[in-house]
Parts: structure tokens; C-alpha cells; sequence
């Protein structure tokens, strides 16, 4: 159920950011980065011909998600990706790189 939830928490701050038609779907999936730590790994999918977000819009999009799940008490970090029309666009945050 904890998945479940994840994912409507990850969606519902996604969708509060963007807008409704900027969001195709949003899949979130549990695995191990680079350095083999346990984390999780979100794509959102943009629907085919839209915009070209900011870089604004897409950083708030990470801290959203990445607030949401520490509310959750997720301690896993959370690599955001928006997959723009089959292809990525946004660079990865590392931790390193997030605003605290």
C-alpha cells in the first residue's frame, strides 16, 4: 500500500505544478542508483507537442517531489526525470545539487 500511496503523493504534487495537460502520466519505480543505494526513480511523462518547460518549473518539480516523500518519511532519494515526448530533457538533480 506504501507504493500506492507514494505514487498518488508524487502525482498530486506533480499535477498541483504543472498543468493538468502538461502531465501524461507519472511512473515511479524502486531501485539502486549509482552508488548502489536504495532510491527511487520518477518519470514524468509530457504529452507529445507540449512546451518546452523551464528550468524553474522543473527544479520545483524535484523539491516538490522530494519534500512530499520526506513528509512521508521516505528517507529513499528520489531522481526526477520529465521525459518530454519519448525524449529526456532534464538533467538528473544529484543530491549534492538540491536546495535544502
Amino acid at each position: 500500500a506504501m507504493v500506492g500511496t507514494m505514487q498518488a503523493t508524487i502525482e498530486n504534487v506533480v499535477r498541483a505544478i504543472l498543468a493538468p495537460a502538461d502531465v501524461d502520466r507519472v511512473d515511479v519505480e524502486q531501485g539502486q542508483d549509482h552508488s548502489g543505494e536504495e532510491a527511487l526513480f520518477v518519470t514524468v511523462a509530457l504529452p507529445h507537442g507540449s512546451a518546452r518547460l523551464p528550468g524553474t518549473k522543473v527544479l520545483g518539480v524535484m523539491t516538490a517531489v522530494s519534500d512530499a516523500l520526506l513528509d512521508l518519511g521516505e528517507q529513499r532519494f528520489p531522481y526526477v526525470r520529465l521525459n518530454h515526448a519519448g525524449e529526456d530533457y532534464a538533467e538528473e538533480a544529484s543530491r549534492s545539487e538540491t536546495p535544502v
